[in-house]
């Protein structure tokens, strides 16, 4: 027989305790729970049998926001589970009525945004005695940040190239065929460049987004490049010049100079598919944090 300060909430949240594990357990607003007094590690380990993604570990630490200071360890998914850390010894007694609320509000939320429930075996949980938590990246907040996933981030790089490549002969044929709707290329230019990055990476992080917006400024420039020599081409091919793209570059001064008409249209066309470039990436932005968080992981 276990005595735990859990057991003095089983009213409250609606679960029961097993004083054989000093585990409480059950289904809360429709989501398996188990709450682990785990002395040997000085934590409250809380499990959920929900399978949700990363980016929606941020709320669950707003959540938390009441807790004493760094009460909070840390976050992870864990065999389809949700796994939180919490400092056992800051949850006790007078700080137990924030374990409650929390727990309600951490199963309805759950239940809103999870993908599916996930049983969850008391055995699993009970292993979390000898479990330390080897992530110790602390944020300013007290709060462990995870391990950094370096393997996604190459994935999303090659899918991004791979986009870039898509959307800039996507751009160029829209630049080609006219100035007014280059825009529309640099919008579909800038979805496929972050679309691809994070289908191939399964992710969307900070690092993420200062690598997509590196590709994506990067196809602009080669787009509307390509685009410009092109066209430069194109004129030399009617005026029955024979001449190369290597060779209009190596002589790019020149050309500039004898076609002013299209290095004017050039800087119109690129402060506009500049301005629709973002438009596009901050549009595929919001629609992969919105329809896909829980695909992402």
């Amino acid at each position: 027989m276990i005595f735990s300060e859990l057991s003095l909430i089983e009213k409250e949240t609606g679960l029961k305790y097993d004083p054989e594990t000093a585990t409480l357990s059950g289904v809360k607003n429709g989501v398996p729970v188990v709450v682990f007094d785990n002395d040997k590690k000085h934590r409250f380990d809380i499990v959920c049998g929900a399978v949700i993604t990363e980016r929606q570990f941020g709320r669950i630490y707003i959540m938390a926001e009441r807790f004493p200071k760094k009460t909070m360890l840390g976050i992870e998914n864990v065999d389809g589970c949700v796994n939180i850390y919490c400092k056992g010894y800051n949850l006790m007694q007078e700080n137990l009525p924030l374990l409650i609320e929390f727990l309600e509000k951490l199963t309805a939320y759950l239940k809103s945004e999870m993908r599916k429930t996930t049983p969850i075996q008391v055995a699993k949980v009970l292993e979390l005695e000898d479990y330390a938590i080897l992530t110790k990246h602390i944020r300013s907040d007290g709060t462990v940040r995870p391990p950094y996933n370096i393997r996604g981030t190459v994935k999303g790089i090659l899918g991004g190239l791979l986009g870039l490549l898509i959307g800039c002969a996507i751009f160029v044929v829209f630049i080609m065929m006219s100035d007014l709707v280059g825009w529309i290329g640099g919008i579909i230019m800038s979805a496929a460049v972050i679309s691809l990055y994070t289908v191939f990476s399964k992710k969307l992080k900070t690092v993420d987004c200062i690598m997509t917006a590196i590709l994506t400024f990067a196809g602009w420039a080669l787009s509307n490049g390509f685009a410009y020599l092109f066209q430069i081409f194109l004129k030399e091919q009617e005026a029955g010049n024979t001449v190369n793209i290597n060779g209009i570059l190596a002589d790019l001064t020149n050309y500039s100079m004898k076609y002013t008409e299209i290095a004017g249209n050039l800087m119109n066309r690129l402060i506009v598919t500049f301005i629709f470039v973002v438009a596009g990436a901050i549009g595929s932005y919001i629609f992969y944090y919105k329809h896909h968080t829980k695909d992402m992981y």
